[in-house]
């Protein structure tokens, strides 16, 4: 299994606590799960104890963020804490429906590292990259990328295909974690997680082409 906090307060459109929250995996066992909710519960509420989360103003002690009153569960109480099935990924990692550098509404930046994600979400290794723009995703073209080594370009479309879905469901653009592996006998892209993009640019057509310098 996989246990995780999932915190009310994680995320928001301006502000997000991704990879602050603890994830441990893989835990094995009914007591062992139980112990890992238990210190899951305490090192979310802990690492997210002074965070400023609110979208304006106030500060860590407004109301339904980690310091004011509703603690790190957001509305009073301990922090939530999520039980998952532990994917036996070949690849995973994240990917934006909108690009988080350029700003651009039509591309889906797909990001993918060999075995589980979590390195790739807590940004503790250099991610491979697909692009993949938004038609494309509905039509089987990935429009540009070097990740093939890690992620096959059917598995990338099916990646893109699956965070424009979490993008439906959000109705705002997503920020998905993902992996590709088999859970219960079925192999396919699993959405672990999803949440706002916060701080998305304001597009710049042109930002993510190469840069040639001339002598």
């Amino acid at each position: 299994m996989a246990v995780r906090a999932s915190s009310p307060a994680e995320d928001g459109l301006l502000r997000s606590a991704a990879g602050l929250l603890p994830t441990l995996l893989p835990v094995t066992g009914a007591d062992d799960v139980l112990a890992a909710v238990v210190a899951v519960r305490r090192s979310a509420e802990g690492a997210l104890a002074g965070y400023d989360l609110t979208e304006g103003s106030g500060g860590a002690g407004g109301p339904g963020v980690a310091g004011g009153p509703g603690g790190a569960g957001g509305a009073g109480g301990p922090c939530p804490v999520l039980v998952q099935l532990l994917v036996d990924a070949e690849c995973a990692g994240v990917a934006f429906t909108a690009h988080p550098v350029t700003g651009s509404p039509d591309d889906v930046l797909v990001e993918a590292a060999a075995g589980l994600g979590d390195a790739v979400s807590a940004g503790m290794v250099v991610p491979a990259a697909v692009q993949v723009t938004r038609s494309d995703a509905g039509a089987g073209v990935v429009r540009r990328g070097a990740a093939y080594e890690v992620l096959s370009p059917e598995a990338a479309l099916e990646v893109a295909r699956t965070a424009l879905r979490a993008e439906a469901l959000l109705g705002r653009p997503a920020d998905v974690e993902w992996a590709l592996g088999t859970v219960a006998g079925r192999r396919e892209v699993w959405c672990l997680q999803a949440r706002p993009i916060t701080t998305l640019p304001q597009p710049c057509p042109g930002a993510d082409e190469p840069v040639r310098w001339a002598p």
